[in-house]
Formats: C-alpha cells, sequence, structure tokens
C-alpha cells in the first residue's frame, strides 16, 4: 500500500497548479529538496524556491465555523461594491454563543454597515460596542491600505497573546526557514513563503499579515513573495498574495480561477 502524501506536499501541489493556472513558468513540483538534505526547503516550482509552513488552528473550530456562517448569511457577497469604502470587521471568536439569534444579529450588523455610523466613521480602527441587535461589540478597521470597496470578516483571539512569536520561532529561530531560503535566493531562484491553513474559525489574510509584520518589522531580506493558501470551502481554496493584495479562488479539481480580486490586504513592507 502506498503512503498518503504529507498534507503539506498537497497544499504545495495545489500551489504548483495555482501558479500555473495565473500563466507562471511553473508544470509542478521540480523536486523536493528536503528529500536530499536534512534542512532543506520543501520544494521547487520553475524558477521559484518554496518554504512552506502551517498556521496552527484553534480548538471547536468547525463548530465555530458553523455559527460564524450563521452570523455572517452573505453579508461579503452581498455588499460588495455596494458601500464605497472598506471595512474590516473582527470579534472574540467565542462571541458567538447558543440562544443569540443570529439571523436578527446578521441583519442588523447589515443595518449599522449602510448606516451613516459606519460612512461618517474615520478611517482607522475602532471598537464599536452598543450596536442595536448585535448582541456583542466588534472592532472596525476602515479605509487605509484595504483597498476594496465592502466588508471583510475575521475573528480574534484575545487571549492569544504568541501568534507573532510562533510565526517568528517557525520562520526565523527554531527551523531557520528563512536562511535556508536565502540560500537559494543568492543561486538566483525566487523565494517564496507559503503559509497554510484549513481554520476558519480564527485565521483570515489580516491576522497573518498583523502577525508577519509584528514578528518581522520589515522585509526579511531573504524573502521576495508570501503566499497564504486558506482551505475554507470544499474544492476550493482562497490565495493570497500577501505582498500584492491580490486574491484569487482556485477550483482545485478543474484548475481554474473563478475570482480574483486585486485589491486585498496587503503587507506594509517596502518593496
Amino acid at each position: 500500500m502506498s503512503k498518503r502524501e504529507k498534507p503539506d506536499r498537497a497544499c504545495i501541489r495545489d500551489f504548483a497548479a495555482f501558479q500555473k493556472a495565473i500563466g507562471r513558468p511553473v508544470n509542478g513540483v521540480d523536486c523536493w529538496p528536503e528529500d536530499e538534505a536534512d534542512g532543506e526547503i520543501d520544494a521547487i516550482t520553475g524558477p521559484y524556491a518554496i518554504q512552506h509552513t502551517s498556521v496552527d488552528a484553534l480548538p471547536r473550530g468547525r463548530e465555530a465555523d458553523h455559527w460564524f456562517e450563521q452570523v455572517l448569511g452573505d453579508l461579503e457577497r452581498e455588499l460588495d461594491g455596494k458601500l464605497g469604502f472598506s471595512l474590516l470587521v473582527s470579534w472574540d471568536w467565542a462571541a458567538i454563543q447558543k440562544g443569540q439569534r443570529w439571523g436578527v444579529t446578521c441583519n442588523a450588523l447589515r443595518d449599522w454597515f449602510l448606516s451613516d455610523d459606519a460612512r461618517s466613521l474615520p478611517d482607522g480602527r475602532h471598537k464599536t460596542t452598543d450596536v442595536p441587535g448585535v448582541p456583542f461589540s466588534f472592532n472596525v478597521t476602515k479605509g487605509g491600505r484595504l483597498g476594496f470597496d465592502g466588508v471583510r470578516f475575521a475573528r480574534h483571539d484575545p487571549n492569544d497573546r504568541t501568534f507573532n512569536e510562533r510565526l517568528r520561532d517557525q520562520l526565523a529561530v527554531r527551523h531557520k526557514k528563512l536562511a535556508v531560503l536565502g540560500r537559494h535566493g543568492a543561486e538566483g531562484k525566487t523565494t517564496l513563503l507559503l503559509l497554510e491553513s484549513h481554520d476558519l474559525a480564527l485565521m483570515n489574510a489580516g491576522m497573518v499579515i498583523e502577525g508577519l509584520e509584528e514578528a518581522f518589522p520589515s522585509r526579511p531580506p531573504e524573502l521576495d513573495e508570501v503566499w497564504f493558501m486558506h482551505y475554507v470551502a470544499p474544492g476550493t481554496v482562497n490565495v493570497h498574495d500577501l505582498r500584492s493584495g491580490g486574491i484569487w479562488l482556485y477550483d482545485l479539481a478543474a484548475a481554474t480561477i473563478s475570482v480574483h480580486n486585486p485589491h486585498g490586504p496587503q503587507l506594509a513592507w517596502p518593496s
């Protein structure tokens, strides 16, 4: 019986197929350098040297995902291009509980996003409380470099202050993934950090960006590109180019792009 492929390799194969779909000079995975030497990078795809790492998930993820989806409904799609400004909305990942009227909450959020209160909110980050029909407080980041028209949702764990530390430890301290990646950059490869998560309960591109910026206030010289593969729905993956802000919805079976938004959140690192 053949062994099942490791999850990180499945993600890298998906990413290689995505690279080809967007027109990059890639025809699958050329080699797995980690098979040749301990501590090596994960993969080479065409001119790209890839170092992969997974972003840790929280417990109770599936239950929290379901509740989160009940409150959100179809608000992101419904309000896309309808506000005239961008809102990144996040709340405590445990804020949604049984017994709350989730449909009422969804309608109340829609009303607030379309209200003069949201329209007149200054750009920047705000904590919003006592919104009628919403049984919890939430954080709102308006405008700035978000670059889209509409609303995007996220959740956070207020008791977890270690995400940036864990990222730095994974990439530069304990495993020194960036150092080995930099050696391939010196040999002419485009160096690429590939982050992966299957966690809808907590992870999102905005949180990953904040964690990276806190862990590395300026771009590590070993890194040319940073991508995030977010598996949140069966058969597809949300692919984020965290340096450019591009977002693609990639169909894994058909190997095609169904949605491309070039104006997602992006790292503030100078080029």
